[in-house]
């Protein structure tokens, strides 16, 4: 992952941190929020020495796709256990149902034209690119 990157992912996780801090002062029932902070400051720590994006059992990078995902995340999807797995699909579903509800009617007509389109995903929550006649 280049440095750029690792900068962005640094900054989003500073800003995730102070919010939490923030957020356990607030609630007395706190405990995941702290567990949330904990989780946080590891994504730090692995970020300031090095290691973050490898994941913890086999070293390898982790996809990136599963990093915007979740920048908390220290394991690849061949170490995923089946919870982290269907929570990640849970969110991929999610994130592209929401996508699907942002995107424009796919039947317009104005002025005696009609104009029939549908939408093809480019990947699971990376955007969706048109689909024209002719395209496989």
């Amino acid at each position: 992952m280049d440095d750029a990157k690792i900068a962005q992912i640094r900054a989003q996780l500073a800003d995730r941190r102070r919010r939490l801090e923030r957020a356990v002062v607030e609630f007395e029932d706190s405990a995941k929020l702290v567990e949330l902070l904990r989780e946080v400051d590891q994504a730090l720590e692995r970020v300031g020495n090095g290691t973050y994006g490898l994941c913890k059992t086999c070293s390898d990078p982790i996809e990136e796709d599963l990093l915007r995902t979740d920048p908390l995340v220290c394991f690849c999807f061949d170490h995923l256990d089946a919870d982290q797995l269907r929570e990640l699909e849970n969110d991929l579903e999610l994130a592209s149902r929401i996508q699907a509800a942002l995107l424009p009617e796919n039947n317009l007509s104005a002025d005696g034209w009609e104009l029939h389109y549908h939408y093809r995903p480019a990947g699971p929550v990376s955007g969706k690119q048109p689909h024209r006649d002719g395209d496989h």
